[in-house]
């Protein structure tokens, strides 16, 4: 029994090895490892965009938001006058604002996500994030 396990592990070191050598020569070894240098590398950028902040404004500045490239919102400014308003006015200013800010994060996003991927992986692969 002992001898067939031996011999078990053997064939599948075996297979393992000549799988291993297949991927090298098709070049998938050292694309496995760019890939996860990527994924490393967005973490960081994940962590970079948690810093850079994100303004937006409507209502000719009566409603302010920020936010970090993130995006998580962090302050949101309404000008005391406004709240006299009808309620509905102030919602869509704040609405308006608030996606404006979350368009511009998107941008910061896709901006570091590009500086990062660049001829990185072959042209049209693409990561799913």
């Amino acid at each position: 029994a002992g001898d067939s396990q031996s011999l078990s592990l053997f064939r599948l070191l075996l297979e393992w090895g000549f799988w291993v050598g297949i991927m090298d020569k098709l070049g998938l070894l050292s694309l496995m490892s760019k890939a996860r240098g990527v994924l490393s590398e967005m973490q960081q950028v994940r962590a970079k965009l948690a810093t850079i902040p994100v303004r937006a404004e409507s209502g000719a500045g009566m409603v302010k938001v920020e936010f970090t490239a993130e995006p998580r919102c962090q302050k949101i400014d309404i000008h005391p006058d406004l709240m006299k308003k009808n309620p509905a006015v102030i919602e869509d200013l704040v609405k308006t604002a608030v996606n404006e800010a979350l368009g511009k994060a998107r941008q910061e996003e896709t901006k570091e996500k590009d500086r990062i991927m660049q001829g990185k992986l072959p042209p049209g692969m693409e990561l799913p994030f």
